[in-house]
């Protein structure tokens, strides 16, 4: 079975954000993270520092917390379960 992060890329290079969010939010999340720091760092390029992603521990402990606890319930949860 395993995580779905594997499956939840190849739904998102097939343009199924939906399943492609079902199968592990992570995969999005991770995303728009990155989306977000190269914008960052594309803004410094001209001279805007501005900080879109927060730099706090607690912001990502919290953010790890709740990625773990759902990959935890849902394979409790039928379903929320990975899609084949």
């Amino acid at each position: 079975m395993g995580c779905g992060g594997t499956r939840s890329l190849m739904a998102l290079l097939q343009g199924d954000i939906p399943r492609s969010f079902h199968n592990n939010p992570a995969v999005l999340v991770l995303l728009v993270t990155f989306l977000l720091l190269y914008a960052e760092k594309v803004a410094a390029v001209f001279g805007k520092n501005i900080q879109i992603v927060p730099r706090s521990l607690k912001f990502w402990l919290v953010l790890l917390a709740i990625q773990t606890v759902w990959n935890i319930v849902r394979n409790f949860v039928p379903a929320m379960l990975p899609i084949s």
